[in-house]
């Protein structure tokens, strides 16, 4: 009897030993919860609970995922009433006596004033929040391309001043607002308006620019939808499509920041108010 227990104990022990091997077989799940070389497993970073909790912890971080994640206009008010938005989230420029200042109330909001002497700009874009998307593909499967979209809902106060909404390369984030012109050659994919003119404005190295005036007017809210993908970039407002980029289209895959800026240009003291700002890729 006490043989055959030893045996069966020596049976269990060695079938342990072949299920979690050390170290672990390529590929496995044992394999899969290890992020380097050690196998020194550590379940504060190496388990599906602590992925699960970074996630949770920086989903500002990975925004561009999943549609229904957190919004970034969550985080406006995450700070006093008429301070800077969330220093951690975003990055914030202000000219002398232009102002960028959360506003509590009803709304999630922030505003976006340029100061009172020409050229002096109010901006505002993500720090550390790069939206990304990934275009896979092969003779065997086809094509899938990833659409990256950005989401807006936002007023401008007089349009004979100069404003920028949109994605633009991270590398170039905290440009003037006049990085992001419809002449601009930096890849982007933005609503740009100056002098009563507006425009829906992307690059590649190349500026593709058209005039969508008609769908905007003074300091009244607009929702707008900016969908990215490998052979195109749509311009949406109110749920319309307004504008299609096909030559000179925001390329991708890229690494963007949220850029939302004005700037004092003829004469006006304009203003952005943002309500929304949503980023997510399908």
């Amino acid at each position: 009897m006490g043989a055959s227990i030893s045996a069966d104990i020596a049976a269990v022990t060695s079938d342990i030993a072949d299920a979690v091997p050390e170290p672990p077989t390529t590929n496995s799940l044992q394999d899969t919860l290890h992020k380097d070389g050690s196998y020194t497993y550590d379940n504060t970073t190496d388990s599906f609970e602590a992925i699960r909790d970074h996630m949770l912890t920086n989903k500002e971080k990975a925004f561009s995922g999943a549609r229904g994640q957190v919004t970034l206009s969550d985080r406006f008010q995450t700070v006093a009433n008429t301070a800077d938005p969330d220093t951690n989230i975003w990055t914030v420029v202000e000219d002398n006596d232009a102002n960028v200042q959360a506003l509590q109330g009803a709304a999630l909001a922030c505003n976006i004033q340029a100061g009172s002497v020409g050229a002096n700009d109010a901006i505002m874009h993500t720090k550390d929040l790069r939206t990304w998307f990934a275009i896979t593909g092969g003779e065997s499967v086809g094509e899938f391309y990833s659409t990256l979209f950005f989401r807006v809902r936002f007023k401008v106060a007089d349009l004979t001043g100069q404003f920028s909404v949109g994605l633009v390369d991270s590398t170039a984030a905290e440009g003037v607002v006049g990085t992001w012109t419809n002449t601009s050659t930096t890849d982007a994919a933005n609503v740009y308006g100056n002098n009563d003119t507006v425009y829906f404005h992307t690059a590649d190295g190349t500026a593709q620019a058209t005039d969508v005036s008609g769908s905007f007017t003074n300091n009244s809210m607009r929702d707008i939808e900016i969908r990215i993908t490998s052979v195109d970039t749509k311009l949406y407002v109110a749920g319309s499509l307004v504008a299609t980029h096909s030559t000179n289209p925001a390329p991708g895959p890229q690494t963007y920041s949220v850029n939302l800026s004005c700037t004092n240009a003829n004469s006006i003291q304009t203003s952005l108010s943002v309500e929304l700002v949503e980023v997510w890729a399908e």
